[in-house]
């Protein structure tokens, strides 16, 4: 995906900002094996993997942060297309698990910049979003539902973690494959007629320049 000079200097700026602020980060956005064209490349496909338009600035930002804090992040491949840099866009945030999730990353990335000289609360947060990122069904188990439950200030955030939950655990329900024996049995034993094969015309490919716009800020 194509984007605008104006986009991927508004987000490095952020970023080095932010890493003068803290030390910690500072290390972080400092390494090697990280760059800002790959940090660009991760929000991007992240934007196209949520299936939402607009973004306020807020999820961009903790989108580029969680590039630089994760160890291990695929950032996915090019893809076509451009970026509109819009702040006075009405974009409304979709209630979906994507958006559940990046309020979530943001959370601890927040503890984790304003705990940074606690070494054993930062790395507990970090082993967090890890789990939060790459097992995802563990890391919403791990939180107290119940309590949640049971505290009438916590109703929003019992809501929100039974749908995080149920959402995971539909995800990751086994698929069921059909009993050839239970087949054959319906149908009194007999085979199933083989289905007659129709032909179906080849048709020439047709090439389209695809390239959706997307309206993050």
């Amino acid at each position: 995906m194509k984007t605008s000079d104006n986009f991927k200097k508004t987000i490095e700026s952020y970023l080095q900002k932010h890493a003068e602020q803290n030390p910690r980060f500072k290390q972080r956005f400092e390494l090697k094996d990280k760059n800002i064209n790959d940090c660009i490349t991760y929000i991007l496909n992240e934007v196209k993997k949520s299936g939402c338009n607009g973004f306020e600035d807020d999820e961009v930002y903790n989108m580029a942060k969680y590039y630089y804090i994760a160890d291990k992040i695929d950032v996915g491949s090019k893809v076509s297309g451009s970026v509109i840099v819009n702040h006075s866009a009405d974009n409304k945030k979709e209630l979906n698990p994507w958006s559940i999730a990046q309020s979530e990353k943001a959370y601890l990335m927040r503890e984790i910049d304003e705990n940074y000289t606690n070494e054993g609360l930062v790395n507990s947060f970090r082993e967090d979003l890890t789990n939060l990122n790459k097992e995802p069904l563990k890391y919403w188990k791990s939180l107290p539902i119940d309590n949640y439950k049971t505290d009438p200030d916590n109703q929003g955030r019992y809501e929100e973690v039974k749908f995080m939950l149920d959402h995971y655990e539909k995800k990751n329900k086994p698929v069921s494959t059909p009993n050839p024996k239970a087949n054959k049995r319906a149908t009194n034993g007999k085979p199933k007629p083989k289905p007659t094969k129709i032909e179906t015309p080849v048709l020439e490919p047709v090439y389209a320049e695809d390239k959706p716009q997307l309206s993050l800020f």
